[in-house]
């Protein structure tokens, strides 16, 4: 070989190599600065947000159910009470008056029922007496009478069996042919004793028969006697029952009107219905209150509210969810809720309610009042009006691939990825899911455990080496 070709080799070679030495210099220096992190699996949730305020589950709207002149609050706003303790007082020297003349009538009443009651009892006794005797009366009379009937026909017996005697003597004594009396002394004299023993018979009888037509008018009297004195007790006793019935309609009355009273003189004093907060008062002093409005369960708002009363052992989150959100939240979802006046606690909760109808925002937007019940209150002194941030969980999924959302970007119409391997960026297609600020659940095209590019990758094509 000629030392001009020896020469050229060399060269070629101190070229070769001087250019891998430059190519791996320049390399070196076009080197991309990224971050980067390893992929992982975790729970991935989709929030809708929403801003609003503290409201209590239940605030009642109490006014005294009678008009009056206010005699004294016992409370003032911000006050906890428990049911049943009084908060205010009208005047009721009136009421008091009023109610001493219905207890006092109710007496009178109460005295003339008892009056017509013994009136009525005695009305009866009598009646049952009366009712008893004549029954008595009635039963001897008709006793008599049939004792009068049965000697009146036992003396008919004797006559006739005395006439029957006389005649058979007759008969026997008399001429066979010419049937005319026809007999010697001693015959007539048989035959004048039948007679007499005949005619006696007949006296016998009728005095019987007198007798007994006499018994008879006895029980005719003694049952006209017992049917006028009946009626006569009974219209007694008609009259005690209807005096007693008035009576009774008076005592009733009478204690309408005590309850009435009653009722006015309790209404004087306007009650807790329930334990709370108070959170307003419209009067004070001895001004004059109206009243009728009644106990209300939530608040009205009008004027006329004397007291508003707020249950605090129960509130909840009132916010308004834009329209285009509202179809993904539904009741029962939990609901994270963070106070603007304690930033650092987290609020559990749940959605109970989803209005129908749709407000109008202050930006003139269209939304849905939405309400959370808050759960978790530890630590946090809750008042009504206060501001709220709430992130309601309208979606989650568990252990899944998911990544940061500024590690995937778009290329050609695709979601990627940038793996780093071996300080290379490579280009991966995914396929993404569930999302949220700052995740996406990837379901295809990388692992748990590969390093992808976060900062950095909008700027990547792919196959550029990486720091």
């Amino acid at each position: 070989m000629g030392k001009r070709v020896k020469w050229m080799i060399l060269v070629g070679a101190v070229l070769l190599v001087s250019g891998v030495a430059w190519g791996v210099t320049r390399a070196r220096r076009a080197a991309v600065e990224v971050e980067t992190t390893t992929v992982e699996k975790g729970d991935i949730s989709t929030v809708v947000s929403a801003s609003g305020e503290t409201i209590a589950v239940k605030q009642v709207a109490l006014n005294f159910k009678i008009s009056g002149k206010l005699d004294e609050v016992l409370v003032k706003e911000g006050d906890t009470v428990e049911a049943g303790q009084a908060l205010a007082r009208l005047d009721t020297r009136d009421l008091e008056n009023q109610l001493e003349q219905a207890r006092k009538q109710v007496s009178v009443y109460g005295a003339a029922t008892s009056s017509a009651a013994v009136t009525l009892s005695a009305a009866n006794k009598s009646l049952g007496s009366t009712q008893e005797k004549t029954t008595q009366d009635i039963a001897a009379a008709q006793s008599a009478r049939d004792a009068a009937k049965a000697s009146r026909d036992w003396a008919l017996v004797v006559r006739e069996e005395a006439v029957k005697e006389w005649q058979d003597l007759v008969k026997k004594y008399e001429h066979p042919i010419y049937y005319l009396p026809n007999y010697t002394a001693a015959q007539k004299a048989e035959v004048d004793a039948a007679k007499a023993k005949a005619d006696a018979a007949l006296t016998t009888y009728l005095s019987a028969d007198a007798s007994y037509r006499a018994a008879e008018e006895a029980l005719v009297t003694a049952q006209r006697s017992a049917q006028v004195q009946s009626t006569t007790m009974e219209n007694q006793v008609s009259a005690a029952q209807a005096q007693y019935k008035s009576a009774q309609a008076q005592l009733q009355l009478g204690r309408v009107g005590r309850k009435m009273a009653e009722d006015s003189f309790n209404d004087a004093t306007l009650v807790a219905p329930c334990a709370g907060r108070v959170i307003s008062i419209s009067a004070e002093g001895e001004e004059f209150v109206s009243g009728g409005a009644g106990l209300g369960a939530s608040l009205t708002g009008a004027s006329s509210d004397f007291i508003v009363l707020a249950a605090m052992d129960e509130m909840q989150v009132k916010v308004d969810v834009d329209e285009v959100d509202i179809g993904r939240v539904k009741v029962g979802q939990s609901a994270n809720t963070i106070l603007d006046a304690y930033p650092d606690k987290v609020l559990k909760g749940k959605v109970v309610e989803i209005a129908l109808a749709s407000s109008t925002t202050k930006g003139g937007g269209i939304a849905f009042p939405v309400k959370i019940l808050i759960s978790s209150v530890e630590g946090v002194d809750l008042r009504l009006g206060m501001s709220a941030d709430v992130d309601i969980l309208v979606d989650t999924k568990e252990g899944v691939v998911k990544v940061p959302v500024e590690s995937v970007v778009r290329r050609d119409g695709k979601d990627v990825v940038f793996v780093v391997e071996d300080s290379i960026a490579r280009i991966r297609q995914v396929e993404l899911g569930l999302s949220n600020e700052d995740f996406y659940e990837v379901k295809k095209g990388i692992k748990a455990g590969e390093k992808i590019v976060t900062r950095g990758a909008s700027k990547l094509k792919g196959g550029e080496r990486v720091k």
